[in-house]
C-alpha cells in the first residue's frame, strides 16, 4: 500500500507537482472542493478515504496532539 496525499491549501504548487512527478498519488484541497473546509473536517475527510495530510499549516499538529483522529499528517515548517 502506497500513500496518498491530501494536499493543504498553503502547500505551494511546486511540492504537489514534484511529488506528482515521482508518481505521489497526490489530491489538492482545491480539487477536492474542500478549500473552505476546517481543519477538522479536512483530517476527518482524509481519514475517511485514506489520504495523509501533507501541510505547514502548525494547526494540524497541535490538533493531533489533541487526540483528534486522523490518518496521518506530514507537517513540513
Amino acid at each position: 500500500m502506497s500513500l496518498k496525499f491530501l494536499m493543504d491549501v498553503h502547500v505551494h504548487i511546486a511540492v504537489t507537482e514534484g511529488l506528482r512527478r515521482r508518481g505521489a498519488e497526490v489530491l489538492t484541497v482545491q480539487e477536492a472542493n474542500m478549500q473552505l473546509a476546517d481543519d477538522i473536517d479536512l483530517l476527518a475527510f482524509a481519514l475517511r478515504e485514506r489520504w495523509v495530510i501533507f501541510t505547514n499549516d502548525a494547526d494540524f499538529p497541535r490538533l493531533h496532539a489533541r487526540g483528534v483522529p486522523h490518518g496521518g499528517i506530514v507537517y513540513c515548517h
